[in-house]
């Protein structure tokens, strides 16, 4: 079912209104945080994460948009549309990476998260799979430990939370 004209595109409409509502979510995101501090002490205060995974929201649902608006239409059969199995697996694998962030720590679950949606969700091999979730492990440690300065829990690693450069 095709959505509105925007310059000569049509954006479906479960794409448009999934588009409102991450939209919305940016917003409350920008309107909750609007008393914190951005940046304080030579450190990024408390509103800047969400502020920067808001922004990076934002620009994926335009790129979303874009998308879904020039794509060619592909006839899907009508049991495709109503398959839950990977959104829930999505879910899941969210709720076990913020569960198991304090007890296993931050690099173990990125690990373990990262291995379980590449190897099941995406049908990657098991060999690109570990490889890939070592090195999202590594980019997260680099990104808040050296970059950001801010300690990850360490869980079964608590020595790596000490590494400073």
């Amino acid at each position: 079912m095709k959505g509105p004209s925007f310059f000569g595109y049509r954006i479906p409409i479960k794409q448009l209104v999934g588009g409102l509502f991450l939209w919305s979510m940016v917003a409350i995101v920008f309107w909750s945080t609007r008393k914190m501090t951005f940046y304080a002490e030579g450190a990024p205060g408390p509103r800047f994460m969400p502020v920067v995974l808001s922004v990076c929201l934002g620009i994926l649902n335009l790129l979303y948009w874009v998308e879904s608006a020039t794509k060619e239409s592909v006839a899907k059969p009508q049991f495709a549309e109503r398959n839950l199995v990977r959104p829930a697996g999505f879910l899941a694998i969210i709720i076990l990476l913020v569960l198991c962030w304090e007890p296993l720590g931050a690099m173990s679950a990125v690990s373990l998260c990262a291995i379980l949606e590449l190897r099941f969700l995406e049908r990657y091999s098991w060999s690109r799979s570990i490889l890939a979730s070592f090195v999202i492990s590594g980019a997260t440690l680099v990104l808040f430990q050296f970059v950001l300065g801010v300690p990850l829990p360490g869980g079964l690693f608590e020595m790596l939370s000490y590494v400073r450069l």
